[in-house]
Parts: C-alpha cells; structure tokens; sequence
C-alpha cells in the first residue's frame, strides 16, 4: 500500500513541470489532462533535476527519507504523478497517481464480489487503520472492464479512487486519484473526464 502514500509529500510549489491536453503515458497510454494539472514523471525529473532538491525552503520540516522514496520511485519511472493546482492546500496536494504492477484482476461478477467482500480488510490492514470502502465493481474504461475502488485515504480526511485496468494478461495499469474529502466533488468530477479520455496503446 506504499504507492498510496508517495504523493502526499509532494508540493506545488513545482509549477515548472508539464502541463499538456493529450498526454503520453510511458506507462502505455494516453490521457488528456487539463493544464491546471501538473505532470511528474522520470522525463520531468531528468529534465529538472532541481524538483528534488531537499535543500530548499519548501522541503525545510518534510521528511526527507521519504521523499527520498518519493523521489527514487519516480526517476526510476516506477510511478508518475498528476497534481491539481487549482485544488492544492499547504498540507496537502490532489493528484493522480498512475503504477504498474503484475497480477490478476477480477473478470467475473462471483470474482469481483469476492475481491470487493475482502478489499475492506486488505486496506484496513495496509494503512494500519479501519478503512471504508464506499464503492467497488467494474467500469468501463477504453472499452475493457476495469476494476473500480473508492476508499478512504491514508492521510486523514482524505479520499482514494481507484481504476486497474488490464493492459496485457500480466500488466495491470493502476490509476488513483487521491483527494482532500472537501475537494471531492470536483476532484471526482475531473477524474472521470480523464479517464474517459483514456486510450491504451
């Protein structure tokens, strides 16, 4: 559940990172996202190396070793990360953040209500804490059937909304949105035209 919790740590300061309409994921897709959102990736982070440097103000009281993992999961190209500027706060940014791992998704309704009846526990257990599960089935996303999670977040009061789509019979594609509770609304909304923007390749 480590992947859950990179983003938070981020801040907004990073207005020099991209801001496109379609873009290109390495991770094997594309995606428009509105210019309010900022991209960060291992292409933004060889290009501006400056973005993790430690040693300026806005770093000053964050934990560095994990922004150090912040950091080394995102130059390795291990995660990218989407933060909404018109959303962002002191003590916490909106974001997207997009993973890849290996795996099996559920494919029939018997599996789903299975992995949905567990998830509960398997969150509550990874973020150390009781965690409620609001929704969780398939959606549709670039014509596949995805898995669809919407749960409490790691950091108090904020929201985690999750999509794993398949992209080939071992790679599954993880795509979340984590929010502030008060910015949900809007956050939810931008993330569904973003996914449905979603297109693999």
């Amino acid at each position: 559940m480590k992947k859950h919790v990179l983003a938070f740590v981020i801040l907004a300061f990073w207005i020099s990172s991209s801001s496109a309409e379609t873009y290109e994921s390495p991770f094997g897709f594309t995606v428009d996202i509105p210019s309010h959102w900022l991209i960060v990736s291992k292409q933004e982070v060889r290009e501006n190396p400056d973005l993790f440097n430690f040693e300026a103000e806005p770093f000053k009281n964050a934990n560095k070793a994990l922004l150090e993992q912040v950091k080394n999961a995102v130059s390795s190209g291990k995660v990218e990360i989407y933060f909404n500027r018109d959303t962002s706060a002191p003590h916490f940014v909106d974001n997207i953040n997009v993973t890849k791992t290996f795996g099996h998704l559920p494919e029939t309704v018997s599996e789903k209500d299975k992995a949905c009846e567990q998830l509960p526990r398997i969150l509550s257990e990874g973020f150390g804490k009781p965690i409620t599960l609001y929704e969780c089935g398939f959606r549709k996303v670039a014509g596949l059937n995805a898995f669809y999670a919407d749960y409490d977040g790691v950091v108090k009061g904020t929201r985690n909304i999750q999509y794993q789509i398949r992209k080939s019979p071992n790679v599954i594609i993880v795509i979340t949105a984590t929010c502030k509770n008060q910015t949900l609304q809007t956050i939810r909304e931008e993330f569904e035209d973003i996914m449905a923007s979603l297109e693999l390749r």
